[in-house]
Order: structure tokens, then C-alpha cells, then sequence
């Protein structure tokens, strides 16, 4: 088992996605349920010949988990012996890692960066679904892990919100599985891709100046299901049309203290997760 130790430190979160889809059979508990008892198995995956491990999970309520994940790596070290007046040259086990949360319910994963670590939280969600996919749990289920980035919602927003004319609109949709898809347009497009067996799908509307309200309240609940939402907007009348997208602004929580061996740090961090990603999704 691997422990990792840390203390009271100030860092900044990238928020995800995490999806469950199944297999050939479904299973007979709730897909938090499962997310759950995987992390619980400390489960580990092998990438390019280092260990990458979970370690130091605690629960925070019934429908969360903090842990770490960490890479086992070697330091070099050089020795001086004085008695006989030699160098010598050793390896040292390390094991740099980072903060997860993870709401189950929701689907929502918050990884700290770490330059230590990987360059970038990318890399360490691909190893956390490496990860999880190695547990006895989600094997057992048959089902295949997902994990996508979320981007803040709010500057795409604005975007659209101060735009002269919206002429073209777009958004991914995948099978269900987020408690907040919006009920009009997401929730039967994703029972439809359940049903068809499809893992991803876009649907794409034009016209001359679209309903802003409507687009808007679409593209909410896409971003914050981890789907890229694509618009091409005039800014002002006599503009030339311009393409965006939510993949334009990724979502950050700066300077969040968090402690991993303080339940209540670990708590407070959630919270304040959970908040952030309540005003994506609501605005």
C-alpha cells in the first residue's frame, strides 16, 4: 500500500468529467457506487515503466473520495564517506504526487497540478482512468472508464451573451450518464445515443440569428457535462463571423489551501469545488 505524505498546501485544481459507460450487462448497483468501491481497491497501472499508484483515500460524505495519485520514480544521490575520502552514487525511490476529489454523484473529478508530477493535469486524469480501469470493480462490470476535461463556461458565455448575431451552434452529447443534463434537447438526444450504441454525437443548428436564451442554457449544461460546445458568432453588425469555442477556456480554481491529512481542509476544498462548478453549470 502506498502512502504519500503532504501537508497544508495552496494549489490550483483542474476540473473533469468522469463518465462510467457500460458494457455487455448492467450492473446492479448505481455507477457511484462503483466509482467508489474502485477507488477503494487502491488499484494501480504501469505506464512507460513507472508505477503510478492511488494511495491516501479517505471519504468526505457518501457521494465523495480524496485521494492521491503519485508515480514512483528514482532520485540520484551522491554520498561523501569521509573515513575514506570517497564519493559514492546512489538511487533513491520517489514518489512525487497530487491531489483528486472526486463527487461520484455528479461525475466531477478536480485534480491538482503538479510540475513534479507531469506538465500538465491531462496526463494525470488519462493515468487516474488508467487506474481506476485496473480495479477487480469496474472489470467485474464490464465498463469502460472516460475522463474529459471541463471548461469554464462562463467566458464562452459572454461571448455569446454580447454577441450582435449567433449563426451557427453546436454541441457534443454523449450516452447518459450526468444528473444535470438539460431535460428539453440533452436528455433525449443522450437516451437516443444510448439506444443506438454510440459513444459520442454532435448536433449542429444555423440561421440567421439564433435565440440567444435558448443557445445559452444548451451550451451551460454541454460545457458543464464535459461536452465542447462550437459557436460562430458576429460580434458587431458589420463583422465578419467568427468561430468559437468552450474548449477556449479551460476551467482553473486558484489558490485553494487544502491538507490532505485534515479531514475538514479536505472537506472545505470540496466545497468550494462543488460551488464552481454549480455557477458553470448555472451561471
Amino acid at each position: 500500500m502506498v502512502e504519500f505524505k503532504h501537508t497544508m498546501e495552496t494549489v490550483t485544481f483542474e476540473l473533469f468529467r468522469i463518465r462510467l459507460f457500460e458494457g455487455l450487462f448492467t450492473p446492479s448497483i448505481p455507477r457511484s457506487e462503483i466509482l467508489l468501491n474502485a477507488i477503494s481497491e487502491r488499484p494501480q497501472t504501469e505506464n512507460k515503466g513507472y508505477t503510478w499508484s492511488i494511495g491516501n483515500i479517505s471519504l468526505i460524505d457518501r457521494n465523495a473520495a480524496y485521494f492521491r495519485i503519485g508515480r514512483q520514480s528514482g532520485i540520484n544521490l551522491s554520498n561523501f564517506d569521509r573515513s575514506l575520502g570517497q564519493f559514492t552514487d546512489s538511487t533513491s525511490e520517489n514518489w512525487p504526487s497530487t491531489h483528486v476529489i472526486c463527487d461520484t454523484y455528479i461525475g466531477l473529478v478536480a485534480i491538482a497540478k503538479n510540475s513534479k508530477l507531469t506538465v500538465d493535469t491531462y496526463t494525470i486524469a488519462r493515468r487516474v482512468k488508467e487506474i481506476l480501469e485496473n480495479s477487480e470493480t469496474i472489470k467485474e462490470a464490464y465498463y469502460d472508464v472516460v475522463i474529459d476535461p471541463i471548461y469554464s463556461s462562463n467566458d464562452f458565455m459572454k461571448q455569446l451573451e454580447f454577441a450582435y448575431s449567433i449563426r451557427r451552434f453546436a454541441f457534443e452529447f454523449t450516452p447518459p450518464n450526468p444528473f444535470d443534463a438539460e431535460e428539453m434537447i440533452q436528455k433525449p438526444l443522450e437516451k437516443y445515443l444510448q439506444d443506438a450504441r454510440g459513444r459520442k454525437g454532435e448536433l449542429s443548428l444555423e440561421g440567421n440569428n439564433l435565440d440567444h436564451e435558448v443557445i445559452e442554457e444548451t451550451a451551460r449544461s454541454a460545457i458543464a457535462s464535459g461536452n465542447e460546445v462550437k459557436a460562430m458568432i458576429q460580434q458587431e453588425r458589420a463583422a465578419k463571423p467568427i468561430p468559437i469555442s468552450s474548449k477556449d477556456y479551460p476551467e482553473a480554481i486558484r489558490d485553494l489551501p487544502i491538507d490532505g491529512d485534515n479531514q475538514g481542509s479536505i472537506a472545505r476544498a470540496l466545497e468550494v469545488i462543488r460551488n464552481i462548478y454549480s455557477n458553470l453549470r448555472l451561471g
